[in-house]
């Protein structure tokens, strides 16, 4: 019995590592994924500085976007900071509550 729970234990506390691991990677997946099949996915390439991810208070931040015109080297539209803010434990009553939207710097060219 002992054997039986030092391995359901162990189990736990891998199983628990591997989310912590794969959560901690997302953001910077996203972030490759966006800028290296940008074209695929928009029709525009994408170039993004940083991505960060905060799971638990539901925040998300993208500096330095930008999205370049259908050449390659005019930009399109880009921003310095997009910050949205939501209220994670809301979305399990299926209500979506967004508690800041912040956009910087933002430039279209049309």
């Amino acid at each position: 019995m002992r054997t039986i729970k030092r391995i359901l234990a162990g189990a736990g506390l891998g199983l628990a590592a591997l989310v912590i691991i794969v959560l901690a990677l997302l953001p910077v997946a996203v972030k490759h994924h966006a800028v290296k099949h940008g074209r695929t996915l928009t029709g525009r390439e994408i170039a993004v500085s940083q991505l960060r991810v905060k799971y638990f208070s539901g925040k998300a931040r993208i500096t330095d976007f930008v999205m370049y015109e259908e050449d390659g080297i005019t930009e399109f539209v880009s921003f310095d900071t997009l910050l949205v803010d939501l209220k994670p434990l809301r979305l399990l009553k299926d209500e979506f509550v967004l508690q800041q939207f912040y956009l910087a710097g933002l430039r279209a060219v049309l």
